[in-house]
């Protein structure tokens, strides 16, 4: 189920966030710092996959989901690290009465990830937004389909995925009206809105704030529904407006006490820095301040994303995308053209990443691996090595063992440096 949270696909082309990695995959080419050279479409596809990073490092569900993942992450390193010999594929968690919790309660609240049929419009019954909210799980949602003239009393599951990728989907027209995705999941908010709030149909900032807001409750999909709520008994607020109010006003139950929103999210930040630092073995540098610059944001009740999309004309590309990287700093980029780590060295020559940068990608590529994340046995970062057999052949390090057994490379890549770090190079490692 960690893998459902690990690859957020983005529409039709293979772009995806692989959410607990920060690591970001975009089907294109991209210019950055020099976003205003590309052009709308690219530009789009970069900007949805970057409403995923900040989703997870600045909402409840995100910083919550993440810091669990590590928590686990954890566990396998700590395997690793006591036994000589690791018998693959890893996994230590079946058993574990927190991850089977997790993992139920990731599955029950995740949603649909496809709709079966033509969906031209939804019922949404209240009785089944209560019963979500009481078992926990995603909303059922009636399709129509006048096309085929049918009605669908279980339409789709409207959870979680919908919410996120409802929200990167309308941010991304903002920026490009020609994009095409699927209904469901992201359409599926707008569909939704149609149907109970038909007033704020067209005002896309407004129902990209409410999916938001919605990632501040433990169920999103429920969220939703309930900031759809706050938002109609308040129709003066902008979504900027909102989302301080929900944080500052509007309280939440966590471990049996009720805190405010805005303070419980500086709580699950504190707790994921040091998860993260236990992890990587290092103390955070950039990810600290990214981290600062998220709890800073909290205290106040604001967002530096819902300001940009309020306040800064959306056709100014680089200050767009300037202010956001400035503040949220940057994930791993992975683009068709490039791959950007977050470097220290201002020396364009000479890039040298942060250690937790650095870190973070190849623990990424040694858990992969070693849990064989469907099903996978090559090293992840292979398809993209492999293009250096092509374009720069000299400084190509690949070989035979990436396709199966990375660990028993001896050249400097990604994957090796890593295990050298965790002094893994040593470890005996055999497929079950």
């Amino acid at each position: 189920m960690i893998e459902l949270f690990e690859n957020i696909i983005t529409g039709e082309r293979k772009s995806m966030y692989r959410t607990n990695h920060f690591h970001m995959i975009v089907d294109g080419d991209i210019q950055v710092p020099n976003v205003e050279d590309m052009d709308d479409k690219n530009f789009g596809t970069l900007i949805h996959e970057y409403v995923h990073y900040i989703q997870h490092i600045t909402t409840l569900f995100g910083i919550r989901s993440c810091n669990i993942f590590h928590k686990f992450s954890i566990m396998y390193r700590a395997c690793i690290d006591g036994h000589d010999t690791i018998k693959l594929p890893l996994n230590i968690l079946d058993n574990n009465k927190a991850y089977v919790k997790y993992q139920n309660h990731m599955g029950n609240i995740f949603g649909d990830v496809s709709c079966g049929h033509n969906v031209d419009a939804v019922d949404v019954l209240k009785e089944d937004i209560e019963s979500a909210r009481a078992n926990h799980t995603a909303v059922n949602i009636g399709c129509y389909d006048f096309e085929n003239n049918r009605i669908y009393e279980k339409g789709f599951k409207f959870g979680y995925l919908c919410v996120i990728e409802s929200m990167a989907h309308i941010i991304q027209t903002l920026f490009t009206e020609s994009v095409y995705h699927s209904p469901v999941p992201y359409c599926a908010a707008e569909l939704i809105i149609r149907e109970i709030y038909p007033e704020i149909i067209n005002d896309r900032k407004l129902i990209a704030s409410i999916c938001f807001c919605a990632l501040y409750w433990d169920n999103p999909s429920v969220g939703f529904f309930d900031v759809v709520k706050i938002a109609k008994a308040n129709p003066e607020w902008n979504g900027i407006e909102m989302f301080s109010h929900i944080g500052k006003d509007y309280a939440i139950k966590y471990n049996n006490v009720s805190m405010h929103r805005y303070l419980l999210v500086q709580d699950f930040l504190n707790e994921f820095k040091s998860t993260l630092t236990n992890l990587l073995g290092t103390q955070l540098d950039y990810y600290n301040l990214v981290i600062d610059n998220c709890i800073k944001e909290a205290k106040n009740s604001t967002s530096l994303l819902l300001d940009i999309l309020y306040n800064v004309p959306l056709n100014d590309k680089q200050r767009v995308f300037g202010l956001l990287a400035n503040y949220y700093g940057y994930p791993i980029i992975e683009a068709n053209n490039i791959v950007i780590l977050p470097n220290k060295s201002i020396v364009a020559d000479t890039p040298k990443p942060y250690l937790e940068t650095a870190v973070l990608f190849g623990w990424e590529l040694l858990y992969t691996r070693f849990t064989e994340s469907k099903g996978q046995k090559a090293c992840a970062h292979l398809s993209v090595c492999q293009k250096g057999i092509y374009s720069n052949p000299s400084q190509c390090t690949v070989t035979e063992e990436c396709a199966s057994e990375p660990w028993l490379k001896k050249e400097d890549c990604p994957f090796t440096q890593c295990m050298r770090y965790f002094r893994f190079e040593n470890k005996v490692f055999k497929e079950d």
